[in-house]
This record gives structure tokens, sequence and C-alpha cells, in this order.
């Protein structure tokens, strides 16, 4: 939960400065692997994220199903990335519930 917090109150979004929005997110997550530290913000804000709806906790409403097998971090990355790249029109949105709607939508619950 304290790394959920610590990542949830790192960023500043441009518009509201109360969460960390989409559009920072897919900064960080498409930044150059040169640049180490936005990589790894990337993969920590995907990785909380990921936790608190893999303990049950719906996030705006979604809710994860996801295998427990076989999914890693890259792999949830990536299903973020690109539900950022199809979605511009909803990056200025919270990052916490854009990242929750892409993995509900590759992990949906039956």
């Amino acid at each position: 939960m304290a790394l959920l917090l610590a990542v949830l109150s790192a960023g500043r979004a441009e518009a509201d400065s109360s969460f960390r929005s989409g559009n920072e997110l897919f900064r960080e997550c498409t930044a150059d692997t040169e640049q180490p530290a936005q990589q790894a913000t990337c993969f920590g804000y995907v990785a909380a994220i990921s936790d608190v709806l893999d303990g049950g906790n719906p996030i705006n409403g979604y809710r994860v199903c996801q295998p427990k097998t076989g999914v890693n971090l890259g792999q949830m990355k990536d299903i973020v990335v690109q539900w950022l790249q199809r979605n511009p029109q909803d990056r200025h949105r919270a990052a916490a519930g854009l990242v929750a709607k892409a993995l509900s939508e590759a992990f949906p619950c039956r």
C-alpha cells in the first residue's frame, strides 16, 4: 500500500495537480530507454495499480481477473501503453483509472 501511495503522489498532472494524468504516464512509459528513472516510474505505477486490482479492489468500477501465471509486468505495461496510444482523447484523465480500464479490457472478469 505504501508503494501505491508513493507512486500515486509522485507526479502532478498538467491540468490539475491533484492527480497523475494519463499524459504524464504515457510520457514516462514511452521515454527513451536511456531515461531509466522515467521507465522505472512507469513500471512502478502500473505494478501498483495492478496489485490493487489483483487484490480484488476495483478502481473507478473496473475489476481485473488476470491469469495467475504467465502475465508479467512488461506485458501489463505494453497493454497500458497500447491503450493510451489508441485513446489519446482520454489521456488528460487520472492515470489510475486509465490503467484500470486498460487492464480490465485485457483481463475481463467473467
